[in-house]
């Protein structure tokens, strides 16, 4: 059978690879005992011939009594004798066949088992370079005849092309071969044989078969973009028309080698400053996979329309804030031509709310046009039939966002939602999957954006459709996250107690944090993103304490001696660290842990000077934003000793409790260990 593009493009590459390093001195056949690794039950080596379990030259002691030659027992202990399985004979190498240097001059079924032959013999020269001792033959002599075989292959190739009376099929293969062979060849620097296969590639590019010139356009394709990153082109229309025939087909018939080849192209433009032409990339290589079958792919070519869409929304903003004229013109009509194409989704609508967030400050006027125009989409949007849960949440939370001039339309999101969720709860018998997507799509974005109400109106009735899960085992794994959601989500707008104790074992005082506002934070010293998130609230305790900031760490480490350790390691905070009281209920277990229902960290809960929770998952950037309505804008320390900005949390990965998942989000959250 003749190998298919793919592994004969693998074939090559590992045969050049394998000769190339042929005869290297001094590297002796890797075995289990140079190796450096051991299997997972096997202590290290003590250094000194024995195993650190006191075996000696790789005896392996027992406690089990083995039969004898005559199938009883003999009662001794004796160390087991592990038979090496037996092992084939070294095969002999397979001779060379001079032979198939012979083009034939027969028709194209011919020449194709010609084309067979020859992959054969490149499988035998691939065994041969592979077995120890080395081929006989040298490694120039390897690349010789590697050379010619290829060079063979493409005069075949060549002769099927020109076959009028050649088949389809025949003629696909052949230009596999040519188009297979190009890039090996320019790999171990045979120029000659590559431009041969080359011109041919080119000589296919207006072929009648349209597979044939989508494999022709690749070639160039990849060709185009080898000239962009060495700096020899600056423009992208010629590879936007070789991009456009070879994503004409299928997009699962696409390889990833050309996804990636077409990803680095855009970066390229965009390094260049050619923001337009790597947006048509974009859009042109992720209109092409979003209806890939292949999962990832699909999701790549989602992700390629959004990074368009960020792109062309970002480079206005950028002209708007720089002062050039007509910038406010082009950038609005960037943003109407996004929420009013076909491809407008609720992500469009977010990009654009963020975007125009960001010129509050300096642009109000044209931030107010955008957000009528997000307003607008919003309201076009919910008047569409069937909008998933998931979609409309995305609304809901867009329309939250846009302020109070537009609260009729957030109330219009939230109803919509809200019947669609109960639509879905409604059925007498309900799957764990089911209300694990809900709370993942809908209960906990609404919950970490900061839309209580809606997080406590969805929570609740999931909590109230548990029954209708029949598995107890799903049904309490539900339960137990949904519970925990509960606790946090009531937390808003009621009286938060913090109580435990301090490092040196004297009980924590609440009293002296009234009338101020304070930021609790549920942590741990085995949690990269605490840690990372600890300079922001440093520089926000620099900034506003003296107005009233405190804060108070609640460390969920299972041991208190852990914390002191980190601290006489890191050096001390300047707030209090409060762990549990109770050693029988430490750690994620701690009386604090279990009334706020923190299931994954880090955790912040803000308090304000009422004593009441103000909101959630106060972190990054937000943490600045809410101190400053609270105290006013203040003075930052000086910016050598400012840190660098963390992003503020958000669910990135939408996780499912019906699978065990837990919340996390764009820092990583560390999941409490149970």
């Amino acid at each position: 059978m003749l190998f298919s593009p793919r592994v004969l493009s693998s074939l090559c590459f590992a045969l050049c690879a394998v000769m190339l390093l042929a005869g290297c001195p001094g590297k002796a056949p890797i075995s289990a005992s140079n190796s450096g690794l051991r299997p997972a039950h096997e202590e290290e080596p003590s250094g000194d011939g024995e195993t650190s379990g006191g075996e000696v030259d790789g005896s392996h002691a027992t406690d089990s009594d083995e039969p004898d030659a005559d199938g009883e027992s003999d009662g001794s202990t004796s160390p087991d004798v592990i038979e090496k399985p037996p092992t084939r004979p070294e095969p002999t190498e397979e001779p060379a066949n001079d032979e198939i240097f012979e083009v034939p001059d027969g028709d194209s079924t011919e020449l194709v088992k010609y084309l067979e032959d020859v992959n054969g013999e490149l499988r035998r020269m691939l065994q041969n370079a592979q077995r120890s001792p080395p081929s006989l033959e040298t490694r120039d002599q390897s690349m010789a005849r590697f050379t010619r075989l290829i060079q063979s292959q493409l005069t075949a190739s060549k002769k099927i092309l020109d076959d009028a009376d050649a088949e389809a099929e025949q003629r696909n293969i052949a230009a596999r071969t040519v188009f297979d062979a190009f890039g090996p060849l320019e790999q171990v620097g045979e120029k000659e044989a590559a431009k041969q296969a080359r011109d041919i590639a080119v000589s296919l590019a207006d072929d009648d078969d349209p597979q044939i010139r989508r494999m022709a356009a690749g070639v160039l394709m990849d060709e185009e973009i080898g000239k962009i990153r060495a700096g020899e082109v600056k423009d992208a229309t010629t590879l936007l028309k070789q991009m456009e025939v070879v994503f004409a087909g299928k997009p699962d018939e696409v390889s990833m080698a050309r996804f990636m080849s077409g990803q680095s192209a855009a970066q390229e433009m965009l390094r260049s400053e050619k923001h337009p032409q790597a947006v048509e990339i974009m859009q042109l290589m992720g209109k092409h996979f979003i209806d890939a079958e292949h999962p990832q792919l699909a999701q790549a070519g989602g992700d390629l329309l959004d990074q368009a869409k960020i792109i062309q929304l970002d480079s206005g903003v950028r002209k708007l804030e720089a002062g050039v004229d007509g910038a406010e013109a082009e950038l609005l009509a960037t943003a109407e031509t996004l929420l009013t194409s076909e491809e407008t989704d609720s992500r469009t609508m977010q990009f654009v709310s963020m975007m125009s967030a960001s010129l509050e400050e300096k642009h109000p006027e044209t931030r107010a046009k955008l957000t009528d125009l997000v307003n607008e989409a919003i309201q076009k949007r919910l008047d569409s039939p069937e909008v998933s849960a998931d979609e409309l949440a995305t609304l809901a939370e867009v329309a939250q966002d846009l302020g109070e001039k537009y609260q009729e339309t957030a109330t219009a999101a939230s109803d919509a939602l809200m019947a669609n969720f109960n639509e879905q709860l409604a059925a007498e018998e309900l799957e764990a999957q089911t209300i694990g997507e809900l709370y993942s799509n809908v209960t906990m974005p609404a919950e970490y954006s900061g839309n209580i109400e809606l997080a406590k109106q969805t929570c609740d009735a999931l909590v109230a459709a548990l029954e209708k899960v029949k598995d107890e085992d799903q049904r309490e794994s539900i339960k137990m996250q949904l519970e925990a959601a509960q606790k946090r989500v009531n937390l808003v707008g009621k009286p938060l107690v913090v109580e435990g104790a301090l490092l040196d074992g004297k009980p924590f005082d609440w009293a002296p944090y009234k009338g101020k506002v304070v930021l609790i934070d549920f942590w741990a010293t085995w949690c990269r993103p605490c840690l990372e998130e600890i300079p922001n609230i440093l520089d926000n305790y620099e900034k506003y304490h003296d107005q009233g900031f405190e804060v108070v760490a609640v460390n969920i480490d299972d041991d208190p001696a852990d914390v002191v350790e980190f601290f006489a390691r890191q050096g001390d905070l300047p707030w209090k660290t409060v762990v549990s009281n109770n050693p029988d209920a430490a750690g994620p277990e701690s009386a604090m842990a279990t009334k706020c229902g923190v299931m994954s960290i880090p955790f912040v809960i803000l308090v304000g000077r009422d004593g009441n929770v103000e909101a959630l998952h106060v972190r990054g950037p937000e943490l600045g934003e809410r101190l400053a309505a609270n105290f006013g804008d203040a003075e930052s320390p000086a910016e050598s000793e400012t840190p660098a900005e963390v992003e503020a949390e958000t669910p990135a990965e939408k996780t499912n409790p019906a699978n065990g998942d837990t919340a996390s989000d764009e820092s990583e959250d560390e999941p409490a260990p149970e």
